[in-house]
């Protein structure tokens, strides 16, 4: 399968229910991360602070989901995706 139609499908199944996670869950992720303005910017730099949250996120999406996207495509999609989702963590 070519790659950027794979990012695309998974950006269209994906970016409903991780901005749900991303609102609902903010404030835990943030902790996971260390805190909200030194935490986002470590984050940035450090994978495995990026994986950690990923996988956390991943159990929280709905079981269809999860069905649908394994966690390692979901993981790199975080990857991939860091700076928009951390971006969406920090606006209040």
């Amino acid at each position: 399968m070519n790659p950027l139609t794979e990012s695309a499908r998974l950006e269209g199944i994906l970016s409903g229910p991780l901005n749900a996670i991303l609102e609902q869950h903010r404030v835990a992720i943030l902790a996971h991360l260390g805190g909200a303005s030194t935490g986002v910017a470590d984050a940035l730099m450090s994978e495995e602070k990026m994986r950690g949250m990923a996988g956390y996120c991943y159990e929280l999406l709905p079981w269809p989901v999860r069905l649908a996207v394994k966690k390692p495509a979901f993981v790199d999609f975080v990857l991939t995706h860091r700076e928009s989702i951390l971006k969406k963590l920090t606006i209040c």
